[in-house]
């Protein structure tokens, strides 16, 4: 049993084949990648009483519910109660309208330019689904029968779906020894341009977040 943390699962790199000698015979880097694909889909069709409230899961009993996501804070993960749908794009709005006073509003962060306004609003036109908000290498186990598991729920929560395409996005960035780099990175390159198919294109969205992300700790 192993995950598929760095490049010795997800490629032809391995760091201990001993270890992972077994992983293209049964479950290529492909199939992996359809499988973590239908799972999300699966997600997604999760309902819960307060599935339409974003946050962390609740029972029908409680108030707002809180946040727990690379999306409200990167470092922290913590954000604010939301009531509605309706408060959570309100906040994120206002956020944006805050990084537009920066010295450098057209700041894209990591990604590349794509055109829409400035001003343009939260996106908010597709329903809040359960997203996992953790979705990297290392959260997915290769059983020693070859099936897939998925771990670490601690972060999941009801969001709008390009949040899960945002936070993988943000969580494939390079994190390891140095000596490591080249060969982790080819490997995070490889899964990062797997992720809109894992989860859906919300490139634009990507973009409208990473420029406005600064204004985050604001209070």
């Amino acid at each position: 049993m192993f995950t598929l943390h760095a490049a010795s699962q997800w490629n032809t790199y391995p760091a201990n084949p001993s270890k992972t000698s077994g992983l293209l015979t049964l479950l290529p880097a492909c199939q992996c990648v359809i499988r973590i694909r239908s799972y999300v889909h699966q997600l997604r069709k999760i309902r819960c009483p307060r599935s339409a409230i974003p946050g962390c899961l609740g029972t029908s009993t409680e108030g707002p519910k809180g946040v727990l996501s690379p999306m409200f804070c990167p470092r922290k993960h913590f954000g604010p109660s939301f009531t509605s749908y309706s408060a959570l794009a309100a906040w994120f709005n206002d956020r944006n309208q805050r990084a537009l006073s920066s010295p450098d509003p057209t700041s894209s962060g990591h990604c590349v330019h794509v055109p829409i306004p400035l001003d343009a609003p939260f996106d908010d036109s597709e329903p809040l689904v359960f997203c996992h908000q953790d979705l990297q290498l290392r959260n997915f186990i290769v059983g020693d029968d070859g099936n897939l598991w998925l771990i670490d729920f601690k972060k999941c929560g009801f969001y709008p779906p390009w949040f899960e395409f945002v936070a993988m996005r943000m969580h494939a960035k390079f994190h390891g020894a140095v000596e490591d780099h080249d060969r982790l990175q080819k490997a995070r390159n490889r899964w990062r341009a797997n992720i809109p198919f894992m989860c859906g294109w919300y490139v634009e969205q990507d973009w409208w977040y990473q420029r406005m992300r600064t204004a985050l700790s604001f209070e």
